[in-house]
């Protein structure tokens, strides 16, 4: 049983990074209260939390505050699949990830991470819940909530179509 009361709620442009914690957790994010995501002519439905939509749940299994704060709101999308996937839906320009490996894994530029960081810190909150058992946890909440940006692990029909055309977007090159 999944009681999301015990989820705690942090708002990227009000609270610090320092009150979340440095522990193994899951997470939610869901689009402020009248934001929503880059439109890219598909439907896609979200489960909603305080009225909010859930658009992607992640696990960390070493600290939610260095997962959650640093890699997704100021990282890149080389270390975050949730920043590629939010990047491909804006049509960001994607670059190879390191300059001396060529295996396909791409980030945005570093003009269009910046445009990224600024839309999610704007757009974006997240709730996050500490626990053990980080993995069993994302496939309950995966299931339970359906969210369209979770590409792994999500085997729900519903939002399927816009999961293909997300998975086809970010493998896409410029």
């Amino acid at each position: 049983m999944i009681n999301l009361e015990h989820f705690k709620h942090f708002d990227s442009l009000k609270n610090s990074a320092d009150e979340i914690p440095d522990e193994k957790g899951v997470y939610l994010f869901l689009l402020k209260s009248g934001a929503r995501l880059p439109n890219v002519d598909c439907f896609y439905n979200c489960q909603k939390l305080n009225g909010r939509e859930i658009i992607y749940v992640g696990i960390s299994n070493k600290s939610l505050r260095r997962r959650d704060f640093k890699q997704h709101f100021y990282g890149n999308a080389g270390s975050s699949t949730l920043r590629k996937s939010i990047g491909s839906l804006m049509g960001l320009q994607k670059i190879p990830r390191s300059k001396t490996r060529i295996d396909g894994k791409t980030k945005f530029t570093v003009e269009d991470e910046l445009i990224l960081t600024e839309w999610m810190i704007s757009n974006l909150d997240f709730c996050y819940l500490t626990t053990e058992d980080t993995n069993a946890m994302e496939v309950l909440l995966i299931e339970k909530f359906n969210p369209p940006l979770n590409l792994s692990k999500n085997y729900n029909l519903e939002n399927s179509v816009y999961r293909k055309l997300l998975t086809a977007l970010r493998k896409k090159s410029n």
